[in-house]
């Protein structure tokens, strides 16, 4: 493996891992805040965030994440 392979790989697993954290922080914002909307907003921005993650990891490994339904993420928009 290359330098410049190697290290793009380390760059994507610290992608994901960033999307995990944000993930993970946007599920526990959106049970324990008290606006509904607020919080229904950080669950869709957690969903969201969750396929990105996925194409992420199906980008680095190759193999598609399976959710038990079809996989749609869109990086150009932020879905």
């Amino acid at each position: 493996m290359s330098d410049n392979s190697s290290i793009e790989k380390v760059f994507i697993e610290k992608i994901i891992e960033s999307e995990s954290l944000f993930v993970s922080k946007a599920n526990i914002y959106s049970r324990l805040l008290t606006d509904t909307a607020l919080a229904e907003n950080m669950k869709e921005m957690s969903d969201r965030r969750e396929q990105v993650k996925k194409g992420w990891q199906t980008l680095l490994t190759g193999e598609k994440q399976e959710e038990g339904g079809e996989q749609e993420w869109n990086l150009k928009n932020g879905k």
